[in-house]
């Protein structure tokens, strides 16, 4: 239901969500081809700053203990030697992935689903989507798939009437080689 929808927090770990496999459904059978299916991508670089961003960087003063406990110190290590994790606690911010880290990190293995090949996730080989949007164009891509699932409501007003940058307009605007690459 909507309900369920809207009260999930964390969609990944949620044992709300289930994979298809669970529900009934298979790329393979019935009722899962009867389904409408869509697939959004983005820009790889676009969503690898994303990740390292997000998920390596100070949000909102705060790093992420998770992914800097499994992604994070074994990153700087890669590049700065064991010693690395005692300074990273010693100084956090001063001490944090620097992007080029991060590319290092990919490159050696260090990989999570929130910088991997989006084609490793979706499968477009294995599943038959009816459309291929991607997020540069999000604010069309998304009236096209309303428009093609044939729902109206207040909800689905409200957004169509978002206006949505896309993530290479953001990453324009606010960074450069030379914030990226030190």
């Amino acid at each position: 239901t909507r309900e369920d929808v809207n009260s999930l927090k964390n969609v990944h770990n949620n044992k709300a969500v289930k994979p298809l496999n669970r529900v009934g459904g298979s790329p393979l059978i019935r009722p899962y081809n009867t389904y409408y299916k869509f697939v959004v991508f983005r820009h790889p670089f676009t969503r690898m700053v994303s990740a390292w961003r997000n998920k390596l960087q100070l949000v909102e003063g705060v790093t992420n203990k998770y992914f800097y406990k499994n992604y994070g110190i074994p990153m700087i290590k890669l590049s700065r030697g064991v010693k690395a994790e005692l300074e990273f606690y010693k100084d956090k911010e001063a001490n944090l992935v620097t992007f080029p880290e991060f590319v290092r990190g990919i490159k050696h293995g260090i990989v999570d689903r929130h910088w991997m090949p989006q084609t490793e996730i979706c499968q477009p080989c294995l599943v038959q989507y009816d459309f291929v949007g991607f997020f540069e164009y999000l604010d069309s891509d998304t009236n096209y798939i309303l428009d093609q699932v044939g729902i109206e409501d207040d909800v689905v007003r409200q957004i169509r009437s978002l206006k949505l940058v896309s993530s290479s307009q953001q990453l324009n605007s606010r960074y450069s080689s030379s914030t990226l690459y030190p």
